[in-house]
This record gives C-alpha cells, structure tokens and sequence, in this order.
C-alpha cells in the first residue's frame, strides 16, 4: 500500500514477539507511523486511537486481528460517519465472531477464497455485506524449484517448516518422525522456524531416538533455501487457514501432505 502512494498508520496492541518472529518496522517507525498500544491501559485506547485518527485525518480502519479493537469500531464510526472500517478474515474461526458481533458498523470484508466469500454472506444479518476476494500470492520469480544440476543426495528430506506454536503442532511432527522412522531409515527429517514452543522443540529434537536424521534448523532466514532441499513438506497444523508456506513448497516443485489431527494420535 505504501508503495501506491498510501499513507499508512499501523497501530498494535499486543506483544506477539513470542509466537511470530519479531519485526521492528524501523521504516514505520522512522516515519512516525507506528502506534504502540502494548504500554496504553486498556481503557484509553479508544481516545488515544481516536485522537491519533484525528490528527492524521484518517479515511480507512483496515482491522487486521487486533481483537482488542474490534469493540472501539463502532465508537469510531459513530464519531466520524464517514470513516470507512474493513475487516480481513481468513478463516471461519478465530476473529469471525467479533466480526459478527460488530459487522454494522463495517463497511466490508476482504477474504482470501470463495469458500470464505460464501460464509461471511451466509451469516451475515447484512443484504450485502460487500465481501471481497483478494487472493494472496506469493514471488513464483523468487520461489523457483532447485536448480537441476543440484548434487545428488542420499535419501528422502522430509520437512516442517512453520511457526513453532501450538496450532502449528510441530510437537505433532516429531511424534509422527518416531513412529515411523524406523519403516524410513533412508530418510532425514527437518524442522525449521521458531516462536513460543521453540525451546520445547529443540529439547525433543536433542531427545529423541531418531537421533542425527531429525535437525532442528531453527529461524528460517531463507526460506527459498530451506525448502529447495526438501522432497516432502508436511503440514500438520491442528489450527489453520491457507498458509503461505503450502503455496511456497508447491512454488518451488515440493509436494506437501496435510494430515488430519487423528492421524497424529493413532
């Protein structure tokens, strides 16, 4: 957006530093145009918002999971009529019931998919809820298979590459890898990312009887790289929406499985 000439505030309200890998928005901040909200008592945020939107003589709410938020809506548009507010969903829990809860004062939703498209106006108490489908898509220049002349490798690479938190269940790929490594011994196993349960992971990953062919590779700078070594991407969220990474892996020729939760407790 900013680099369609828009002028652009982001305003944050909580810490997620510990499930996804931090980003200090130095260029936003630089600008003036970052809103830390963590310190502000859950009370005034309302008027400290409010009194920012004034003073940047803001148009548009795009709300993007600040649940904190969503009950200040409402407040806003009663205050200034014109203010447009927008809601993103990208999954049929999660934030969808305070969309609901606060879906009149809204003046649209983006989604991601059809499927989606087709919830939010079947539940909605709107006539037209004025849904619309931005798809998201990823860098096919950049995300590329590997190269042919790759050296040859012993063996299949089967990966997880995530966030390392608990609706991301890479606890639940680890306890997949041991029950079949053995029906595998050609095969290596890898875990990349981190956030809340990295600690966890990496103490299994040291203590567990697959041994040297489970690698826990921890913060994936490159993500290119990390996928381009795998023949296999496995997904085994509990919780998910459409993930960027199934996009990615299939981006770069890697076939991903997507099991269901019970297959992990059987």
């Amino acid at each position: 957006m900013r680099r369609r000439d828009f002028d652009v505030t982001i305003a944050f309200c909580t810490d997620a530093s510990s499930v996804y890998t931090p980003d200090d928005m130095d260029d936003f901040r630089a600008d003036k145009q970052l809103i830390d909200l963590t310190r502000v008592p859950h009370h005034d945020t309302l008027e400290a918002v409010w009194k920012e939107m004034r003073q940047r003589e803001t148009d548009l709410v795009l709300q993007i999971g600040a649940p904190l938020l969503y009950h200040h809506l409402p407040y806003w548009k009663e205050r200034n009529p014109s203010l447009r507010i927008v809601d993103t969903l990208y999954n049929e829990i999660g934030h969808t019931l305070n969309h609901f809860l606060y879906e009149r004062c809204m003046d649209g939703v983006i989604v991601e998919t059809e499927h989606m498209k087709q919830f939010v106006e079947r539940n909605s108490v709107k006539q037209d809820a004025r849904v619309r489908v931005v798809r998201n898509g990823i860098d096919t220049g950049w995300l590329i298979p590997a190269a042919d002349d790759a050296p040859p490798k012993r063996g299949l690479l089967v990966g997880y590459v995530g966030r390392m938190s608990q609706e991301k269940n890479p606890l639940g790929f680890i306890d997949l890898v041991e029950k079949i490594h053995h029906k595998l011994p050609d095969t290596r196993f890898l875990l990349a990312g981190d956030g809340g349960q990295t600690d966890e992971v990496r103490r299994r990953v040291q203590e567990s009887p697959v041994g040297s062919r489970l690698h826990y590779h921890g913060y994936a700078s490159d993500v290119r790289a990390v996928l381009q070594t795998l023949d296999v991407l496995v997904l085994p969220s509990i919780l998910d929406g459409r993930p960027n990474i199934v996009m990615e892996a299939n981006a770069c020729g890697v076939p991903v499985i997507g099991p269901q939760w019970e297959a992990f407790q059987n």
